[in-house]
């Protein structure tokens, strides 16, 4: 019962779980990529050295695209925009 409950529970926790507005929530979903994409930079060589090595924007690039295509199948990018591309109160700004 305990495990049926659990697959119950949805895999993303809204902000509503910690008191934050949607707003709030999303800012902190940018500032997470942010970082996440702050540290593949930093963590890569600054200096191109010969060899058959990714670049940096390369090695970024592959890491993005295996991201996206982690998203579930049913997130259709320019529908989401566009949703959200009217004018209402969790979206105004």
């Amino acid at each position: 019962d305990v495990f049926d409950y659990i697959d119950t529970i949805p895999n993303y926790d809204s902000g509503k779980v910690f008191g934050l507005s949607p707003l709030a929530n999303d800012r902190y979903q940018e500032d997470t990529t942010r970082k996440v994409l702050d540290t593949i930079l930093s963590i890569q060589p600054k200096e191109a050295r010969g060899g058959a090595g990714e670049t940096r924007e390369a090695v970024i690039y592959r890491l993005a695209t295996e991201t996206l295509e982690k998203l579930p199948p049913d997130y259709i990018a320019h529908e989401v925009k566009e949703r959200l591309s009217k004018l209402e109160p969790m979206n105004i700004f």
